[in-house]
């Protein structure tokens, strides 16, 4: 849900230079970005969306997660845990700062298609780059609370890279028609 949210909030910033010299949104062509009114309108409302959406759930998760030590020992912790559980009850009680790997990592990858919107032969090895990261975390740290779970995390993670790596003979395909 996270991902969708913030992939949706990003739209307007993936502008992709257009055959006239000028730039227009990768989704909606007819819109030239930056210079147009409807451009600068879509672009306030991403701005007001991200500010209200993915930078206030990752605030939130930030402060929920560095304040759960001290609120555990100060004996408040199954009040807070309950109250946070939607980040926090995935996790065995050694990984509580895991939700937080994630979100970072889906902000990520919802970051990378729109700062390199057309540059997609660097997208996909910091693409993944970030999943090795965070499948490395999650294989040493086996974060989640049954085995099983862990081992779908990583075969899923692996599937993704699978995929990911096919994607790179493609963009020498793309490059190669193109130039012709």
């Amino acid at each position: 849900f996270f991902l969708s949210i913030t992939r949706s909030t990003l739209i307007p910033f993936q502008c992709v230079t257009s055959p006239n010299g000028s730039s227009s949104m990768l989704l909606h062509p007819g819109i030239i970005c930056f210079e147009s009114k409807d451009h600068a309108l879509f672009v306030w409302l991403a701005v007001a969306g991200i500010v209200t959406q993915p930078v206030a759930v990752l605030g939130l998760a930030t402060y929920v997660i560095c304040s759960y030590p001290s609120q555990v020992a100060s004996g408040k912790g199954q009040r807070f845990a309950t109250r946070y559980r939607f980040l926090l009850h995935r996790f065995k009680p050694d990984a509580y700062y895991y939700g937080l790997v994630l979100l970072y990592r889906n902000a990520l990858v919802a970051l990378m298609p729109t700062v390199l919107v057309g540059i997609p032969e660097v997208q996909v090895p910091l693409m993944g780059m970030i999943l090795i990261a965070v499948q490395n975390l999650q294989i040493h740290t086996a974060p989640w609370r049954t085995g099983l779970a862990n081992l779908v995390d990583v075969l899923l993670t692996d599937l993704l890279l699978v995929i990911l790596l096919s994607a790179g003979p493609l963009l020498l395909t793309d490059k190669t028609q193109s130039a012709t």
